[in-house]
């Protein structure tokens, strides 16, 4: 296919097996508010936490939600002084797209709804 290099991953969920995940991490408030200052600002869990005025285990439980989900994603990891892994999250460049009862390898009509948003979203 011509130009799929250029296209743009798609997260396409299906019911009911992905979506509780996107739903219990958007229907949580801090999780909300992690988005919000991730797009303003890519930072590790305690920068978060400590922006937020959060224990870091309260605020590593919702990131990994939204990582699960799909929402946010590591952009990079540092080493501290004393040699600790710190994740960076960004949140997800990702658009996802939910089909209620389709599965999309299964239906030719909702394959090439696909490739069109995809398209779309390449075109800009």
């Amino acid at each position: 296919m011509e130009g799929t290099e250029d296209m743009i991953p798609v997260q396409v969920l299906s019911l009911p097996d992905e979506v509780p995940l996107l739903a219990r991490a958007l229907s949580r408030p801090l999780s909300m508010k992690i988005l919000k200052h991730l797009r303003e600002k890519q930072m590790s869990a305690s920068e978060l936490a400590a922006e937020l005025g959060l224990r870091l285990n309260t605020l590593k439980y919702n990131l990994d939600a939204l990582e699960e989900a799909g929402l946010i994603r590591v952009k990079v990891v540092r080493w501290s002084c004393k040699g600790r892994k710190i994740k960076v999250y960004t949140p997800s460049e990702q658009p996802i797209l939910l089909l209620p009862g389709a599965k999309t390898n299964e239906n030719p009509s909702i394959s090439y709804f696909l490739e069109e948003v995809r398209g779309e979203l390449c075109r800009g």
